[in-house]
């Protein structure tokens, strides 16, 4: 499921959006066997037009549904790709995305929980999967990977914190022959979230190398206040300028809500 939000630049920004992608749609070439390019169009909900179409030249069972929401100053463009052994099910996602889209300028009140912020708007359905996050930055001068994960908090972590799943995997001997060594460990606050930190050396042979880490566990039902984890990990050379870098990195993270989250929660 895929959706993204156009401002319009015209008083019928909507027409002229969906008039220009079906005369785009239409200079496709046709996959062999089908008859046409256009499968079925159907009104999705209020100001949403859709239609199902053959989305590859190659393959005649590929198959997309694609629609268009007018949301009064911008549109939103959703498609779902058909799944042959459940074809229903991309419409209906269709149908609750595009009845649940609320426009901030509309200043509507949303469900408690649930909601999926977009630059203008937001879609307050329950997510039908788990929203998870990897950004991953490397520093080759020095050698350097850092990642910073983000998904949601489980009711509880049958693993225990960082030091917890450590002196597990050493006591079931996982680490095989390299050295473990705890260079740092404790709570420790970042962007005002109670989290563990744990620093380790690990000495195989000849070569050392350092892992940090970060995490806060999240709160359960909590969509402001997801499981983050903070990784980072290179060799044991410039020691002490990497364990400055990751000290500033955790002092740079902010927590940050959407700008308009008072507007929503005021009543219409």
């Amino acid at each position: 499921m895929h959706f993204r939000e156009v401002e319009w630049t015209a008083a019928n920004g909507y027409k002229q959006a969906w008039s220009d992608w079906l005369r785009k749609l239409a200079e496709r070439r046709l996959p062999v066997g089908a008859r046409e390019l256009l499968i079925e169009q159907r009104d999705i909900a209020p100001r949403c037009h859709g239609v199902l179409a053959h989305d590859s030249e190659d393959d005649v069972n590929q198959k997309t549904w694609f629609a268009l929401l007018d949301a009064g100053t911008h549109g939103v463009w959703m498609e779902c790709a058909q799944d042959p052994q459940v074809p229903e099910q991309a419409l209906s996602r269709l149908e609750m995305v595009a009845h649940s889209y609320r426009s901030f300028e509309l200043r509507a009140t949303p469900p408690p929980e649930g909601w999926f912020y977009l630059e203008r708007g937001a879609v307050t359905l329950p997510p039908l999967g788990v929203e998870q996050v990897l950004v991953q930055f490397e520093e080759v001068p020095l050698d350097l990977r850092m990642e910073l994960g983000s998904r949601p908090a489980a009711e509880a972590d049958p693993e225990g914190g960082l030091m917890h799943r450590l002196q597990r995997a050493l006591a079931l001997g996982l680490h095989g022959a390299r050295e473990v060594t705890v260079v740092r460990t404790g709570p420790r606050q970042v962007a005002g979230f109670e989290g563990e930190e744990l620093i380790i050396l690990v000495k195989e042979g000849s070569e050392e190398r350092l892992t940090w880490g970060w995490e806060y566990p999240g709160l359960a039902g909590d969509p402001c206040a997801p499981c983050i984890e903070l990784t980072m990990h290179s060799t044991a050379r410039e020691r002490t300028v990497k364990a400055r870098l990751w000290d500033e990195t955790l002092e740079s993270v902010r927590h940050l809500l959407p700008v308009s989250r008072v507007d929503w929660m005021e009543p219409l």
